[in-house]
């Protein structure tokens, strides 16, 4: 298994959950599963296959036939460095992998990442930590 013993990589954890398999498809897509399989670390922010289907078909096929936009897209729920939910909820902005910011804060005991709810923080791997959002996080237009 990658990783020894820590419940192996991010590219793992995904795999191992079927609510991410969209999330999955889209990085074996794009190319970076080896990225996210590599050193890191990195907090991936996940959106879950409903937070998907919330996306109008038109806007994810434009996105999925364009390997820029989608590698884009996916880096964009990428952050460098291992950040905790507790951690993360001192931040009020984070850079992503693209150079772009995602917006942090809390509402009630909640993370919000761009607006999105984390609903399940703190799953911890070899080379990060994933936190599942509740919906897409869409990077600023260019």
């Amino acid at each position: 298994m990658a990783g020894g013993g820590c419940g192996g990589t991010l590219v793992d954890a995904l795999a191992r959950t079927p609510q991410f398999s969209v999330f999955l498809a889209q990085v074996r897509q794009a190319g970076i599963a080896g990225d996210l399989g590599g050193r890191g670390p990195y907090t991936l922010f996940v959106p879950t296959n409903r937070a998907f289907a919330r996306v109008s078909a038109r806007r994810l096929r434009s996105i999925e036939s364009s390997p820029r936009q989608l590698r884009r897209l996916l880096w964009y729920h990428v952050v460098p460095g291992k950040w905790s939910a507790t951690q993360a909820k001192q931040l009020t902005s984070a850079q992503t992998v693209t150079g772009d910011k995602v917006s942090m804060s809390v509402v009630g005991s909640a993370l919000k990442v761009n607006g999105a709810t984390v609903r399940q923080a703190d799953i911890h791997t070899c080379n990060g930590v994933i936190h599942v959002v509740d919906a897409v996080l869409l990077p600023p237009a260019q």
